[in-house]
């Protein structure tokens, strides 16, 4: 009897604790959206000219299929000094059509790669932890100082994140039911994912090797799916491979601008 109580009081515990992490996760995510969505005209103050650009370039998109520099659909598009990935002022066209080329739609185009990117982040913690660790990852990401900061500002960083968070969401997915789908899918959004941040060209090759040595026994067992899924990331990164290789300079532009040994070869000795 007192096995049985106790049992039953663990149930009853566990029950509670699944209840009440959907309680967090569906208040953090809401808390989320908001923030992130929130008097977006006026916060941050001003206009940032990366913003400006990524504006512009959406609105000449939309109205000749070129960017400001005259490039037809590019792949790359130009900027200030650097050429930039694409995906983010794509996305920025549908926003621009229906409500304009304003600052607060741009940073709305933002905003909802921020919000992409925390629900597949609450989809993956949950996916591998179970529901406590997804109602941890929704209050720490709705309220992550730089989550927020990008969710905010109109520039592409955000939709690396969200590409590559969707794709391994979709990866994990796979793990657990083995449907070609899920497999085909994630592969689609690495291959994205190289279009959307240029520090994701140098991160998402480095996750998918990470990815192959950890689950190699699984990939093994559906080879034939591994290498659709990894033909479809080659023939999506293509484009972007010969580009870079064509223009390198200036390709490689904004990495010469982050990259730590460039800093320390300018430095004073």
């Amino acid at each position: 009897m007192k096995f049985g109580t106790g049992a039953k009081r663990d149930r009853n515990a566990a029950a509670f604790a699944v209840r009440l992490s959907q309680a967090v996760v569906i208040v953090s995510f809401a808390a989320g959206i908001l923030i992130r969505t929130i008097a977006l005209d006026v916060a941050p103050p001003g206009l940032h000219h990366d913003e400006a650009c990524n504006g512009y370039d959406a609105y000449s998109l939309m109205l000749t299929g070129r960017d400001h520099h005259g490039h037809f659909m590019p792949i790359a598009i130009e900027a200030f000094g650097d050429y930039r990935p694409p995906i983010f002022d794509y996305s920025l066209v549908p926003l621009i059509a229906a409500f304009g080329l304003k600052p607060g739609v741009v940073r709305l185009g933002a905003a909802l790669w921020g919000i992409v990117d925390l629900g597949a982040t609450i989809g993956l913690a949950g996916l591998i932890a179970g529901w406590p660790a997804a109602a941890a990852a929704a209050l720490i990401g709705a309220l992550s100082p730089w989550q927020i900061a990008f969710s905010r500002f109109g520039q592409e960083a955000i939709a690396g994140s969200a590409t590559v968070t969707l794709a391994m969401l979709c990866f994990f997915r796979w793990l657990g039911r083995r449907k070609t789908f899920y497999l085909i899918a994630s592969a689609v959004l690495f291959g994205l994912s190289l279009y959307s941040y240029s520090v994701v060209k140098a991160f998402a090759p480095l996750m998918l090797g990470l990815l192959t040595i950890l689950y190699w026994r699984e990939l093994r067992q559906e080879w034939r799916k591994a290498v659709l899924a990894l033909c479809v990331i080659g023939v999506m990164a293509a484009p972007e491979i010969a580009l870079t290789m064509r223009h390198r300079a200036d390709m490689q532009a904004r990495y010469n601008q982050m990259s730590l040994f460039n800093y320390m070869e300018k430095c004073p000795r």
